[in-house]
């Protein structure tokens, strides 16, 4: 837990600048260009969640291709947030930013709201792209008991002042049988250890707690969730190195990669021996992936 740390009333005061939790590039608010997704990644959505795209049969070997890279499939499977589709489904997503994902999942057949503590945000999500979003936190909203059939949160849980409560509340307004998945830096990764004080993941003073496996698990347990999975992941790894060595100072727009050349090749080359060590059960990956469900 971060100590000493802002008041709640004050926490505003440390996102004023941040335009990467909305998912838009810093200088400017306009919507980033976003292609429609290419046919490996629809065809291993199809393959592994069941979202039918129209693709023919033969799409179960195109997505045989997401896997070899580390990232490939790890990247499809976190723009679902790890979900398989729930017809008529609703989705709450906590913290949803400039609405990215909403946007995907509504164009995926569910049923979408958001809701997010930056006025900024809530605006571009409802004027840009017509998005159901309010403002404010979780508890403030005072949503019905058991209404979504999922709740999702993105490095969320680790900027609340009370990541108990918060997750009581996202199993509250689950349905039994519902998912909630919540997504978070991981103290006990590579990069925390090889990068010091420099690891993003710290990123003091918004983010207020920081969790191993265990402790995010113990913490669903004690909201009442029943915890599916909890994994680490080497998403984004490349660019947590590279904003630890100062090769980046600020987190990259949307669809940005890695730099070329030798600089990039390092930045791969630490994703990789992260990778490996998550393929050896050492859970050294840069975010937990947990998946709950209600009771």
């Amino acid at each position: 837990m971060l100590d000493p740390r802002l008041r709640p009333e004050h926490s505003a005061l440390a996102y004023e600048h941040c335009a990467h939790h909305l998912e838009l590039p810093a200088d400017r608010w306009e919507e980033p260009p976003q292609d429609r997704p290419g046919i490996v990644p629809r065809a291993y959505l199809a393959y592994a969640y069941g979202y039918d795209d129209g693709l023919p049969r033969w799409r179960r070997a195109l997505a045989l291709l997401a896997v070899p890279h580390p990232e490939g499939a790890e990247a499809v499977r976190f723009s679902v947030m790890y979900l398989s589709p729930v017809a008529g489904g609703e989705l709450l997503d906590v913290g949803c930013g400039g609405g990215a994902f909403l946007d995907r999942m509504r164009a995926l057949g569910w049923r979408v709201l958001g809701v997010d503590s930056e006025p900024r945000a809530v605006e571009f999500a409802r004027t840009h792209r017509g998005l159901d979003v309010v403002a404010g936190t979780l508890e403030e909203q005072r949503f019905s008991d058991g209404r979504f059939d999922a709740v999702t949160a993105s490095h969320v849980v680790e900027h609340v002042h009370n990541p108990r409560s918060f997750l009581r509340e996202c199993a509250r307004v689950t349905r039994p049988g519902g998912r909630v998945v919540l997504v978070t830096p991981n103290i006990e990764s590579l990069g925390r250890r090889r990068l010091g004080g420099s690891w993003i993941g710290l990123d003091p003073p918004r983010h207020l707690h920081l969790f191993s496996r265990a402790t995010l698990s113990r913490l669903a347990e004690q909201a009442g969730l029943e915890v599916r999975s909890v994994r680490s992941s080497v998403r984004n790894a490349e660019f947590s190195w590279l904003l630890g060595k100062g090769f980046l100072r600020e987190w990259p727009a949307p669809g940005q990669r890695p730099p070329r050349g030798w600089t990039g090749r390092r930045a791969r080359a630490f994703q990789l021996a992260e990778w490996a060590l998550t393929l050896m059960g050492r859970h050294a990956g840069e975010e937990i992936v947990l998946i709950a469900s209600k009771p």
